[in-house]
Order: structure tokens, then C-alpha cells, then sequence
């Protein structure tokens, strides 16, 4: 077996200077291509006809950086001048290291850079099957989130073994997803969270979206509450990390989550606390004056859900004890025709009273 990697290595270096493949002949080529599409059986007979652990083990890391280095020229030759044979040696030696990392992985170097030939194609797949999700409906940001950790996995060079399986994995997992459009951001994101995709970037985009899609205080322990358990009920892939010395992506949204819902849940005790002022406005009737004070400019502020909030927490009607904030947020946007007219009725009644100040 290490003939056939002396004989290629001596072939593939033989020109080296030139930056150029090769001239082989017919019968050499033939020879090479059968040999290299042995390897993998040969180094296996090879592996366990030794009696000593130590030997195996070196011969498997040895036979890893052999092939490795002997891929990458591969791949440069193949790319100066490209041909059926260099092909055919590029995908074999492939195939055999692939076979070391899947059955002989406690010696396989997971450390060692994976060659590039390899890694462009597992790259090159996860662009694929992302710009199929971005067809399917996938959010623009998510996208480049992961475009952006798929372009800093090789920002110097092929990333390692465990690096580059990990891309090669999680293309396989986004691959599959048939979901709807409008569901297809869901299944992204419980493929990302059980893959363990613990990007600070995604984690980011996770927390502040949870947020703004939250609306109503009255709701918001409610709310994180079942975003916690949506959450808790995914189910983690084991030994998956896409940057092992960093907390894991539950983790990480257990905590985020849980200080929401910490801070949601005081939010919510100061509110029940908070002295109301009673108005005989309707809720639909407060909307429109609240509308049309920060429209003429009495209000200033571009922060409806928080001007909602605010007379919420603070406000009640005759009719009932608590403002609903996510009520007055939609009737705000929703203006009821009947409660314009109710209330066109009060600011004539105000400005007949304010002529006699």
C-alpha cells in the first residue's frame, strides 16, 4: 500500500517545478487507478494484520496525510489541466479517506485540515441547499448568517475534519426540509438549534426576533413561557458543536429566555401593582385619541407597542379593571369608524369648554 502512495507522490512531484501534471503513460495510469480504488481494502488488511496498536494507529494517520497531500496536488493538476485519470485518482483517494475517517476513527486525526477538494464540495452543496431554502421562503438575515459561518469555516484554509463534517452534516439535515413556505424558518431553526449551530449571529438573530414578535405585556410571561418549552422540546444531536469551546445553542437560549421571562414576569407584577386612572373611553375610542395626538404631534414618539403599554399598565375603563395592550396596539392601527364619531362628540365638548377659560 505505501508503494502505491511512493509511486504517485514521485510521479505527482516528478514535475514539480512546473506547476504542471504529469505526462504518464496509458499502462502507468491504468496500474495508479486500480491501485488507488484498492486502497482502502488494502490499508484494511493491512490494519488488521497487525498485531501491535501502536503500528495501526500510526499507519492510519500516516495513510491520512499520505492521501491527503496527495489529493490536494491531485486537485491542483486536475485544475492546470484536467483529465479522466486525475479524476478518477482524485475520487479514489477521496473514497479511501473518507473510509479512514468512518471506520477507523479513534486514530483518524480529526485535527487535521481537511483537503480542499473535499471541502469545496461540501461547501459548495451547503450553498446549494441554502439558496433552495432562500427559494423556498428562508429570511434573508438567516441566510447570511449562514452563508457568513460557511464562509468563515475556510477563511485561511480548509477547515479541520471535525469543521468540515460538521457543514457536511448539517447540508444533509437542511436538505430534507419539505416544509410549506411559511414554515420553512421554523425547520430551519430546530434543524440549527438540534445541530448545535451556537453562532453568536444566530443566537442574536434568535433573541431578537422572539422580541418583536412579542406583543402584549399582559401576555409577554405567557409568551416566553411556551417559547422556552418550544425550545426544551427539540431534540439535541449528540457530539455536534459548530465552535466546540462555546456554550451550547440551548443553553445559551435557555438562559437569554429565561431572563425574558424573568424580567416579563416583574413587568407583570409591577403592572397589577400600578395605581389606574379610569377613563370613559372605550378601548377603540383611547386607540383614536392616541392616534391622533401623535399624529398632530402632542405625543411624540415612533414606539406604539410602548405608548400601548404605557396606558395599559396605567389606564382602565369603566367597563373593565385592565387595558388589554395587544387590543389597544391593533385598534390603534384599525380605527373604528363609530369610535371616530364618539369621539369627535368629546373634542367638541372639550373646545366649547376650553372658551369659557
Amino acid at each position: 500500500m505505501n508503494q502505491t502512495f511512493t509511486m504517485l507522490n514521485e510521479l505527482l512531484h516528478s514535475t514539480a517545478p512546473t506547476l504542471y501534471p504529469p505526462k504518464i503513460t496509458l499502462q502507468e495510469q491504468q496500474k495508479i487507478s486500480a491501485q488507488v480504488n484498492d486502497l482502502l481494502f488494502l490499508f484494511s488488511r493491512h490494519y488488521l494484520g497487525n498485531s501491535s496498536k501502536k503500528m495501526s494507529a500510526n499507519s492510519v494517520r500516516y495513510s491520512q496525510v499520505a492521501a491527503s497531500l496527495l489529493l490536494n496536488r491531485v486537485h491542483i493538476f486536475n485544475g492546470l489541466a484536467s483529465s479522466s485519470f486525475l479524476e478518477e485518482v482524485g475520487a479514489g483517494l477521496e473514497a479511501f479517506i473518507i473510509g479512514l475517517y468512518k471506520y477507523y476513527p479513534k486514530h483518524f486525526d480529526i485535527s487535521e485540515p481537511m483537503p480542499e477538494p473535499i471541502w469545496q464540495r461540501i461547501e459548495q452543496e451547503c450553498k446549494d441547499v441554502i439558496e433552495q431554502l432562500n427559494i423556498k421562503g428562508l429570511e434573508l438575515q438567516l441566510q447570511q448568517i449562514l452563508l457568513q459561518e460557511l464562509s468563515l469555516a475556510s477563511k485561511e484554509r480548509s477547515p479541520n475534519f471535525t469543521q468540515g463534517m460538521y457543514w457536511s452534516g448539517l447540508g444533509v439535515l437542511l436538505k430534507k426540509i419539505e416544509s410549506k413556505a411559511e414554515e420553512v424558518l421554523e425547520a430551519v431553526v430546530s434543524v440549527l438549534i438540534s445541530s448545535n449551530f451556537n453562532s453568536d449571529y444566530f443566537l442574536q438573530y434568535l433573541i431578537i426576533g422572539y422580541e418583536q414578535r412579542k406583543v402584549g405585556e399582559e401576555t409577554a410571561v405567557q409568551y416566553w413561557v411556551d417559547i422556552l418549552q418550544m425550545v426544551s422540546r427539540i431534540a439535541i444531536l449528540p457530539n455536534q458543536y459548530l465552535y466546540k469551546k462555546q456554550e451550547s445553542c440551548k443553553e445559551h437560549l435557555f438562559q437569554s429566555i429565561s431572563a425574558e421571562l424573568f424580567a416579563a414576569e416583574q413587568l407583570y407584577v409591577d403592572a397589577k401593582s400600578a395605581v389606574k386612572y379610569t377613563t370613559s373611553l372605550s378601548v377603540g375610542q383611547l386607540a383614536v385619541l392616541l392616534h391622533v395626538m401623535v399624529d398632530t404631534g402632542i405625543i411624540k414618539t415612533d414606539n406604539v407597542s410602548s405608548l400601548a403599554r404605557f396606558f395599559g399598565k396605567y389606564f382602565k375603563t369603566n367597563r373593565t379593571d385592565a387595558i388589554s395592550e395587544t387590543s389597544l396596539y391593533k385598534k390603534y392601527y384599525q380605527i373604528d369608524p363609530a369610535s371616530v364619531s364618539i369621539l369627535r362628540t368629546y373634542l367638541n365638548n372639550m373646545q366649547q369648554k376650553l372658551k369659557t377659560y
